[in-house]
């Protein structure tokens, strides 16, 4: 349970997942690499991989794009996953302060992402 080995882990994992589902759309839609147009289409198309529902769709069919869209969450929960591995620590170490204060920058966290979520 070392904070580095978290960090490097969570950052590692999205950025493979990261690559696999770009490798995954340009092998699907090869064109996108020829053509400014679909490539532009492509990039301003975000909008339907977003919610929960349609991601998991994407998923389901091996399409990039919900599998870039995975790797992105992943790496926006980097931060979460550090912060739960501190409180597993500071409970091992039985410091209660510092769990309390840790699971309050988690719930920090926590409210801040459904504010955006609710914001966008």
């Amino acid at each position: 349970l070392e904070f580095r080995r978290v960090l490097f882990r969570s950052v590692f994992a999205s950025l493979l997942v990261l690559v696999l589902g770009m490798t995954l759309t340009f092998l699907h839609h090869p064109d996108y690499l020829s053509s400014k147009e679909q490539l532009s289409q492509l990039l301003h198309s975000h909008s339907r991989t977003t919610s929960g529902s349609s991601v998991l769709q994407s998923l389901t069919y091996n399409q990039g794009r919900g599998v870039v869209v995975l790797g992105l969450l992943m790496l926006i929960l980097t931060p979460v996953m550090r912060v739960i591995t501190s409180i597993l620590i500071f409970a091992i170490q039985r410091n209660r302060v510092f769990v309390i204060l840790t699971i309050m920058v988690l719930i920090t966290l926590l409210v801040s992402f459904m504010l955006g979520k609710a914001g966008g």
